[in-house]
C-alpha cells in the first residue's frame, strides 16, 4: 500500500487475472480520482466492473425488492379478493405472489446491452482482422518486401538467393487470421439470433409458469384471475399494462396447452378435485 501524490489517503490494489491471456495478477485501483477526489471503483482485467456484492447479498436484496413488489400489489384494489378466490381453489398464494413478481420484472433484460456491446466488439474485430490479413498477405506477396531482392539489387547479396514472393509469404498465418474472424462473426451472428429470438420467449415463460402452476394447484383456468392480478403486477412496478382474460387465454390455448396435454398423457390419474370437463380452454 502506497500514499498518494496528493496524500489524500493510500491508494490499494486487488488483483486479477486475466482468463484468456494468462499473464499472472495484473494490478487494478480500487479507488480512481475523478476532479481531485477519490471515487471508489474497482474494474477487472477488461474494465468490468467487479462484483462488489455477496451472492447471499445479491439474493438477500432482491428477496427485499420482491417483498416490496407483493406488497405493492396487495395494497392495490380487488387483488386480495382475487388472490383468495385461487387460494380457496387450492393455490399458494406465496407461490403465486412471487411468480407475478417473476412476470413483471425490469430486469430480465440485464443480459441484452452487454450482449449488444459483446456483438458490436466482435463484428469490429472481424471486419478488423480481414483487413489486416488482406493488407498484410498483399505487403508480403510484393517481391519488393524481401531483403534479399534489395541486396541483390545493391549487389550486396547473390541473385541465387532471391525466392519468389509467394514461397517466403506466410499464407497459413493470413488463413489462421481469416478463420478467427470467421469465428468472431458466426458467434456475432449467433448473439444476434438470441437477441431477436430470446427476448419474447423470456417475457412469457414466467406467464407460462404462473398459469400452470394454479392450473396443476388447482385444476381449473383461472384465466380471469390471472390477468386481473397480472395488471396489477404491472401498475405495482410503475408499467401501464392492462391485461385481459382473453389475452391469457389465448396465450395458454397457444404455449401452454402443449404442456398440459403432455402432463395429463404421462399422468393419466387425475385428483377428485376436478375433472377435464372443467379444463376447456
Amino acid at each position: 500500500m502506497r500514499q498518494s501524490d496528493e496524500g489524500r489517503g493510500p491508494i490499494r490494489k486487488t488483483y486479477a487475472t486475466s482468463p484468456n491471456f494468462g499473464h499472472g495478477p495484473i494490478p487494478l485501483y480500487t479507488n480512481s480520482r475523478l476532479k481531485g477526489k477519490f471515487k471508489k471503483e474497482a474494474f477487472t482485467w477488461d474494465q468490468t466492473p467487479l462484483m462488489t456484492e455477496s451472492w447471499q447479498e445479491i439474493y438477500e436484496r432482491l428477496e427485499r425488492r420482491d417483498k416490496e413488489i407483493q406488497h405493492r400489489i396487495l395494497a392495490l384494489p380487488g387483488s386480495q379478493r382475487y388472490l383468495k378466490t385461487l387460494v380457496g381453489a387450492g393455490a399458494s398464494e406465496a407461490q403465486v405472489l412471487r411468480l407475478l413478481c417473476f412476470a413483471v420484472s425490469k430486469e430480465k433484460g440485464f443480459w441484452r446491452q452487454p450482449m449488444r456491446r459483446k456483438k458490436r466488439e466482435l463484428e469490429s474485430i472481424a471486419d478488423q482482422l480481414e483487413t489486416v490479413a488482406n493488407h498484410a498477405q498483399r505487403v508480403s506477396l510484393d517481391p519488393l518486401s524481401n531483403g534479399t531482392l534489395w541486396l541483390a539489387m545493391l549487389c550486396i547479396g547473390k541473385w541465387d538467393d532471391v525466392k519468389p514472393a509467394s514461397e517466403r509469404s506466410p499464407a497459413w498465418l493470413f488463413g489462421f487470421m481469416r478463420l478467427y474472424a470467421k469465428n468472431c462473426r458466426d458467434k456475432a451472428r449467433a448473439f444476434g439470433d438470441l437477441l431477436r429470438k430470446y427476448p419474447p420467449r423470456q417475457n412469457r415463460q414466467m406467464i407460462d409458469c404462473l398459469i400452470l402452476e394454479v392450473w396443476l394447484r388447482t385444476r381449473k383456468y383461472h384465466d380471469k384471475e390471472i390477468a386481473f392480478l397480472l395488471t396489477n403486477a404491472y401498475e405495482a412496478v410503475g408499467r401501464k399494462r392492462e391485461v385481459t382474460e382473453d389475452q391469457i387465454k389465448k396465450h395458454r390455448q397457444r404455449y401452454v396447452m402443449p404442456r398440459i396435454e403432455a402432463y395429463l398423457i404421462s399422468h393419466p390419474v387425475l385428483p377428485s378435485s376436478g375433472t377435464r370437463d372443467n379444463q376447456n380452454p
